[in-house]
């Protein structure tokens, strides 16, 4: 077998192998950056909430508890679930199939 020969036979198995290594590395980089604007959020949310609380008289009609719950049911929670879900993250290669579910 040439070395021409060689190269033929494995192509097809080579450039399968790398469009699944960059997807892959795509969707890591999708979900790290999904993560980071959920951490964002609530950081924002709790600087918000942390202002209230100090100047309670700008806190009508209990802002600072509404803004509470609204980042612990929105972002805190989908993060916590997020983050739950990552040691469960395979290579779709380790799963026979070419997605993943995140």
């Amino acid at each position: 077998m040439t070395m021409q020969e060689y190269l033929e036979e494995i192509e097809h198995a080579a450039s399968e192998t790398l469009r699944l290594v960059w997807s892959e590395h795509q969707q890591l980089e999708d979900f790290q950056a999904h993560l980071a604007l959920l951490r964002a959020q609530i950081e924002d949310s709790q600087r918000r909430i942390d202002w209230l609380n100090e100047n309670p008289e700008f806190d009508d009609d209990s802002q600072a508890t509404y803004m509470t719950h609204e980042s612990y049911f929105g972002p805190e929670k989908e993060l916590y679930y997020r983050v739950k879900l990552w040691p469960n993250f395979r290579p779709c290669w380790m799963c026979g199939s070419s997605r993943r579910m995140l």
